[in-house]
């Protein structure tokens, strides 16, 4: 007979993701614990707010102090860094000297636009910035001087390639060809930059996933370890030089797609890339956190039709069995293993107007299942009914990206994709089947997207906007048609109650009606039975940004204003029983019991930076300083809720300034010192 020695009332509320450290405010409920920050974990004592927090606060007292010291910055210290690559150089004569007015052009299939024209500055410096990855063409020019031709500079994502050239005096019509990729040493900027090109992301065997690629990178680690691709379908969340994934972030193309559902990142389809860059120390201001930063450059079709595809896995006899006499001697008889792993992906582009509009279209299917020790793939309950004992899960998605290059100086590209995530059954060893939580792909609507301005307005000013999203929607509970399944949906019936999620501190046996493995030989038996938490989650994070660069051969100046905001909610959580009934190495222990059915309505109302950020080239020495300014608000819309086993109805007005934050300034600054001037140390 069961004991109940305990009860604790129990609300949890998991605030959506922000890019700043955040005051809380207790929300307007009975019971108010756990509650779950971004970058840090508020105990309850600490819940009361200051006054001077709260949303009554002037909007000329928040706001005032960091604009004006931002549009200060904007005139002292220059802007953001490049989500992109650059080409940057010094012209000289044979004598050394510096060569300014030199015509310089740059050439690429990578260019929709076919090239761009620049001269160099009084210094002999030229500069382009935002490059797609690719292979150019340099031609220098300059009236008294032969023509130098630079070909074959191979450069990759978010990387400054350093292109010196020296011009001797002769007729126009006298070129000098030079082949070959320049120096790969990034002599102008000091972020900790590793980037996966695409011949490096095809040839290992590895998940074929942002989560998986980034895990290579010196430094980084998976929050779950992903040994041989078993984690291709899950969202690993990963960290590096100590900071977690909250502090980081998923770009494309220099915009986030990164989830407000804390660490998890975006399946974006790995068919889509052209390279992907993972970013650990140094990070500049144009992100807000300071944690690692994934950023995926995108193909973009091209003049030619193009296409590839991708057949991989495995099957479980194909993996070597490590078991041995010390671990069967622990009971241990059968390991975690793989069942199968499989991967299909193309992609297929090319253009639907030359030089105008090129168009890329991919799709993938993943798909893993792996087993579970001790357990084998199929069991039998009590009453005869046979359940699959494994974890599979699939992802699949379909993906497109435009770009267009609209007038001369206008460039328009953008991308979307939907993807479809399914788990079939979530356990570990000691959960039952029946206690495992199962995400139907039609209750799943994932997508994320962006598009993007380019527009060199003139030689010297670039300017950029884009719009980003990343949506998450799904439902997750106990499988269809067992019976926690089938109690759910018929609350405060004997079965509903009959169904409470259960746990044990070891295995338990004395349930074999309710535990499975309780019918295997020994040691089998479960930690987790009956049912798990139901829960429906929606969340879309909106991001808007915009960038002006000032750019000469010495300077790239960029300043910009992004705004992050958008609702995410869980909007359902309940669970059968409306309590977890917890033992203690097969002893009841005791009873948790929560204020279910709970909304929880989150919003972010807005997450408005100001960056500032200079790339400033003198001599030899190039300093990067910057500035960004933040402030933050998140609020929870009105909910109503109905009465539950052990709360009544509830009805909670709008709740706004919940988190009101700012100004947040945060400085950044690194140099980087060319040693011998040959961009090449």
């Amino acid at each position: 007979m069961r004991k109940d020695i305990s009860v604790v009332q129990r609300h949890q509320i998991q605030f959506i993701r922000s890019k700043n450290p955040c005051k809380p405010k207790c929300l307007p409920v009975k019971v108010c614990f756990d509650f779950h920050f971004p970058h840090a974990r508020i105990p309850p004592q600490s819940l009361s707010t200051p006054h001077s927090l709260r949303r009554g606060s002037s909007m000329k007292q928040k706001f005032g102090p960091g604009i004006l010291l931002g549009l200060a910055m904007l005139l002292m210290v220059p802007a953001v860094s490049s989500a992109q690559s650059a080409i940057v150089g010094l012209l000289t004569d044979d004598s050394g000297g510096v060569l300014p007015g030199v015509s310089v052009e740059v050439t690429s299939p990578a260019m929709i636009e076919g090239s761009m024209t620049t001269v160099t500055d009084n210094q002999g410096r030229y500069r382009f910035v935002e490059m797609r990855p690719g292979v150019y063409r340099l031609t220098f020019s300059l009236t008294g001087f032969g023509t130098v031709v630079r070909e074959g500079i191979n450069l990759p994502s978010n990387f400054t390639a350093t292109v010196n050239a020296e011009m001797n005096v002769g007729s126009l019509e006298e070129t000098i060809n030079v082949s070959g990729t320049a120096p790969q040493v990034d002599v102008q900027q000091a972020t900790r930059t590793t980037v996966l090109a695409r011949d490096v992301i095809d040839t290992l065997p590895i998940s074929r996933n942002v989560m998986g690629l980034a895990v290579i990178v010196p430094g980084v680690r998976p929050g779950t370890p992903d040994m041989g691709g078993v984690q291709t379908t899950e969202q690993v969340g990963l960290r590096a030089r100590g900071l977690g994934g909250l502090d980081g972030d998923q770009l494309v193309e220099g915009m986030s797609i990164q989830s407000y559902e804390g660490t998890s990142l975006s399946f974006l389809d790995d068919t889509l890339q052209a390279e992907m860059t993972v970013s650990t120390a140094a990070i500049p201001a144009d992100t807000g956190g300071g944690g690692i930063r994934l950023n995926s450059i995108l193909k973009d079709g091209g003049n030619q039709f193009s296409g590839s595809a991708f057949m991989g896995g495995t099957k479980g006899t194909w993996v070597a069995n490590n078991i041995d006499d010390r671990l069967r001697a622990r009971s241990l008889n059968v390991a975690n293993g793989v069942d199968h792993l499989e991967a299909f992906t193309g992609s297929l582009g090319g253009p639907i107007l030359r030089d105008r509009l090129w168009w890329i279209l991919s799709a993938r299917h993943q798909s893993t299942e792996t087993t579970v020790a001790n357990v084998p793939k199929y069991v039998t309950a009590a009453d005869g009914t046979q359940y699959k004992a494994t974890n599979d899960l699939y992802v699949r998605s379909l993906s497109t990206r435009l770009t267009w290059q609209a007038a001369e100086k206008y460039k328009v590209a953008g991308f979307v994709e939907r993807w479809w995530h399914k788990k079939g059954h979530s356990i570990g060893a000691g959960t039952d089947p029946r206690a495992g939580e199962q995400r139907d792909p039609r209750n799943a609507h994932h997508s994320i997207g962006n598009i993007k301005l380019t527009a060199p307005v003139t030689g010297r000013w670039l300017l950029e906007a884009g719009w980003s999203w990343s949506q998450f929607y799904w439902r997750g509970g106990s499988p269809s048609g067992t019976p926690a399944g089938i109690a759910h949906d018929f609350p405060f019936t004997p079965e509903w109650y009959a169904t409470a999620p259960t746990t044990d501190s070891a295995l338990n046996r004395n349930f074999p009606d309710k535990c499975i493995y309780a019918l295997l030989p020994p040691p089998n038996g479960c930690t987790a039975w009956n049912a798990t938490r139901e829960q429906r989650q929606e969340s879309v994070h909106n991001e808007a940004k915009f960038m002006a660069s000032y750019v000469t051969g010495s300077h790239n100046i960029k300043f910009g204003i992004e705004n992050d905001w958008g609702p995410g909610r869980q909007r359902k959580n309940t669970r059968n029983g409306h309590l977890v009934q917890l033992y203690n190495n097969n002893q009841p222990s005791q009873v948790e019991v929560f204020n279910n059915p709970v909304i929880q309505p989150a919003y972010v109302a807005y997450d408005i930076g100001i960056f500032v950020q200079d790339s400033w080239t003198i001599k030899r020495l190039t300093i990067n300083p910057g500035l960004r300014v933040q402030w933050v608000e998140t609020g929870m819309y009105e909910s109503s809720m109905a009465a539950g086993r052990f709360a009544p109805a509830r009805f909670i007005e709008e709740e706004k300034g919940l988190i009101d934050f700012g100004a947040d300034y945060s400085p950044r600054f690194s140099a980087v010192y060319d040693l011998f001037g040959s961009g090449k140390t």
